[in-house]
């Protein structure tokens, strides 16, 4: 079954890092696995140093990965709702397998990964990065955002969803 899984949240609690800790996890994965592809824009990727980011975390585009006859699309943009309907309609398109992307809890993001799932006929799965109280104190931010990315892959995997 052809799904979205979108990392839903508030402003500022990871849904950037989470879903960048993701791609560079299966990059790393696809890049092991012979006949793999993986795609920025119309960039090859050969490493996962490869990604193009703004801030180190901030996917620059879709990253685009074909693996064992799956393709996995991911964005971690979901700020503006008629720049993610866009990327999610051309990413339905390509066509991708499974879609990860980011989007606020309400509003325009929101509306634009239902529409993209009804259209183009996606089971829809909804998480959200894992939220402390005070970012600045214990457990680091950023660890938080990479098990939220392990435990994605790991569901990926059990569900069948992508390798």
């Amino acid at each position: 079954m052809k799904t979205i899984l979108c990392v839903c949240g508030p402003a500022n609690t990871g849904k950037t890092e989470t879903i960048y800790e993701l791609a560079k996890r299966l990059v790393s994965i696809a890049l092991s696995t012979p006949g793999s592809v993986v795609m920025q824009g119309a960039r090859q990727l050969n490493s996962v140093d490869a990604i193009e980011t703004i801030n180190k975390t901030e996917l620059i585009g879709a990253v685009i990965i074909t693996v064992n006859g799956k393709t996995c699309g991911l964005l971690s943009l979901g700020d503006i709702g008629e720049d993610l309907a866009a990327d999610l309609e051309y990413m339905a398109d390509f066509p991708c397998d499974v879609i990860i992307c980011a989007a606020r809890t309400r509003g325009a993001t929101t509306w634009a990964v239902h529409e993209t799932a009804e259209a183009y006929q996606y089971e829809l799965l909804w998480t959200s990065p894992y939220i402390k109280k005070d970012v600045y104190s214990g457990l680091p931010f950023s660890r938080l955002n990479g098990l939220k990315a392990v435990h994605i892959q790991d569901l990926l995997a059990q569900l069948g969803i992508f390798p």
